[in-house]
């Protein structure tokens, strides 16, 4: 288990009534909304980069070819993918978990060859015409992951958190 242990010299009355105030309201925080919080930023983080079609290190993601026949966003055909992302906070060890349960999903974000299981091939529709292929290869593109902005970010709603929990043990 890890954590931090804060040990204090009380040359004070009122230092040593504050210090405690301020430990039995760190022991009743809710660190369940702080993770929620920090799920809510990521998500939130990677709406963005589906608006913007760019990879956490800034980089732009190569447009697909629907996107350049038919027109719209990469990733955003149907919206489906980004709308499934979502978060989960594991309250027994802390933890809050961004991600999708979408089964396409790994395929985007790291990319990959789909290679046909039959004789018959890969078979889609795209520019309204209709292709048969081996295999096709995906390009990654890149949506979850931080880069030190959006880990500013949340050093900031950690930040937050803290002055909250403090300010109200003293109210």
């Amino acid at each position: 288990m890890s954590g931090v242990t804060l040990e204090v010299l009380y040359k004070d009355d009122e230092l040593r009534r504050r210090t405690r105030v301020l430990q039995r309201s760190l022991s009743r925080a809710n660190f369940g909304g702080l993770l929620a919080e920090i799920g809510e930023t990521v998500k939130t983080q990677t709406m963005r980069r589906f608006e913007h079609e760019t990879a956490p290190d800034g980089s732009r993601w190569s447009q697909s070819l629907r996107a350049k026949l038919e027109g719209g966003q990469t990733l955003t055909d149907t919206g489906r993918l980004r709308d499934s992302i979502t978060y989960a906070v594991a309250m027994d060890n802390g933890s809050v978990e961004v991600g999708t349960n979408v089964v396409y999903a790994a395929i985007h974000q790291e990319g990959g060859v789909i290679t046909a299981k039959t004789s018959k091939g890969l078979r889609f529709r795209i520019g309204g015409v209709w292709a048969t292929k081996r295999q096709v290869e995906i390009p990654a593109r890149p949506y979850l992951g931080l880069n030190a902005e959006d880990e500013s970010d949340l050093d900031d709603v950690i930040q937050a958190w803290a002055k909250e929990q403090v300010e109200g043990a003293f109210r």
